[in-house]
């Protein structure tokens, strides 16, 4: 179930419960915050910027999503998304789809 389909499952059966209601982004936010502790986030930093300069000269896709592949890259990461149509365009690129059954 997406995050969005949860929350507002959550709010319809809270409906007649006003307090519920209030504390509902509380709680959902509380949820992300704990989820998201276990991820560390990594910056467009000069390396990418490199990468990313690199990049653009030879691939044709879209320059944010240019920009993801270059942080990847230069973090020797796996890349989890659903646009593989774009992203397998990025030569040296790790890219995978775990929403593919």
């Amino acid at each position: 179930m997406r995050r969005s389909s949860y929350a507002a499952g959550l709010q319809k059966s809270t409906v007649n419960k006003t307090s519920s209601i209030k504390l509902l982004p509380t709680i959902v936010s509380k949820s992300c915050s704990t989820f998201l502790d276990e991820f560390s986030l990594i910056e467009f930093d000069d390396r990418a910027a490199a990468e990313f300069a690199r990049l653009r000269k030879k691939v044709r896709i879209g320059s944010m999503d240019l920009k993801i592949a270059s942080i990847t890259l230069v973090h020797d990461a796996l890349l989890l998304s659903a646009n593989l149509r774009d992203f397998e365009k990025v030569p040296g690129l790790r890219v995978e789809d775990w929403l593919k059954e």
